[in-house]
């Protein structure tokens, strides 16, 4: 059965809870100060974004005062300049200290937690259905071999429809792209707009109108997949799929 049809409102706001539970422990466990996020403007770490200021805003110590959010984005060669736009507004919004990269995502992980030595955890936006993560857990530490810290993921077990449940019910901004068809964004060059939302004129309806979750990937280009953003124990290609996960 799709992934949509077994899903609720009533899901999603369980899982909403479950999230940002996952949240305020991390925030429990390694401060305001020792927290950081991997944001890259795609939809799973913009709900995960949202989470986080939602986790903030009810913390006694940064209550109705967002802290600056030291924020990891590495790009890809062929960004989309309305990927690029979103980030640079959402820095504004959730005040993220954006950390900007083009290094390889272990290199550029390297370089942003000489940046930010506080940080100790990095929220992730990573889902199961991602490639190489279907045996994370909530917390997880990077492998051997790659820089020292601890990934949260909040939004693990979330499905394709849950996502956009969240981002509708709290009207939270999302890229333009997703309003085109796109449903998983990578690079300019190995994503199109997914096959399974063209209506008969040839435009495309929008990404939260995609009854199969499943499908959430039909319009990647499949290609040799670069190194994301940490490693798990099953895959070197992995910290969270930022250039190749569904985001």
């Amino acid at each position: 059965m799709p992934e949509s049809m077994q899903t609720s409102f009533t899901d999603t706001a369980a899982a909403t809870a479950d999230a940002r539970q996952i949240i305020l422990d991390a925030v429990k466990q390694f401060g305001v100060d020792g927290l950081g996020i991997s944001f890259n403007g795609g939809k799973d770490c913009t709900v995960m974004l949202h989470l986080l200021k939602l986790v903030l805003d009810s913390y006694p110590n940064t209550l109705n005062n967002l802290p600056r959010i030291p924020c990891l984005f590495v790009t890809v060669s062929d960004q989309f300049p309305e990927v690029d736009e979103f980030v640079d507004r959402m820095a504004q919004s959730y005040n993220l200290d954006v950390f900007r990269t083009s290094l390889s995502m272990k290199d550029g992980l390297e370089a942003y937690l000489k940046a930010y030595p506080k940080v100790k955890a990095v929220l992730v936006g990573t889902r199961r259905t991602d490639p190489y993560s279907s045996n994370l857990k909530p917390f997880d530490p990077t492998d051997n071999g790659w820089p020292d810290c601890v990934r949260v993921h909040p939004i693990l077990d979330w499905s394709y429809t849950q996502i956009w449940d969240f981002l509708r019910s709290y009207s939270v901004d999302y890229c333009c792209l997703y309003d085109r068809g796109y449903t998983s964004l990578g690079g300019i060059h190995n994503t199109l707009p997914n096959p399974a939302l063209r209506k008969n004129n040839g435009e495309f309806d929008p990404a939260y109108k995609l009854l199969n979750g499943d499908l959430e990937r039909n319009g990647r280009i499949k290609r040799n997949p670069s190194t994301p953003l940490c490693v798990n124990s099953t895959s070197a290609q992995s910290l969270d799929q930022t250039h190749e996960k569904s985001r």
